[in-house]
């Protein structure tokens, strides 16, 4: 009678601190993962802001509706020209 009573205070001891175990390590992985997402989610936004940028830059420098400005900005960027009284704001 009192092995079994043992085996039992002793499983539900195991059990007690098996629960708060796993509760807080799922609790852990559930933020990291929260954490991360929030990460992806932000980094996706920019990615899609600049290929919004580009798309709309090699729409702009094809012939049928070539724009004369993104034309202008990407000559001097590329051959690395400007005037004396301009300044150059890189974003």
């Amino acid at each position: 009678m009192r092995s079994i009573v043992v085996f039992i205070f002793s499983f539900l001891i195991f059990a007690y601190f098996g629960y708060h175990f796993i509760d807080t390590h799922t609790k852990d992985i559930a933020q990291t993962l929260e954490t991360d997402y929030k990460e992806k989610e932000q980094k996706l936004a920019d990615l899609t802001r600049m290929e919004e940028l580009w798309t709309y830059k090699v729409h702009a420098l094809k012939p049928d509706s070539l724009d004369p400005d993104v034309a202008e900005e990407s000559i001097r960027y590329v051959l690395n020209k400007g005037r004396k009284d301009e300044e150059v704001i890189l974003v």
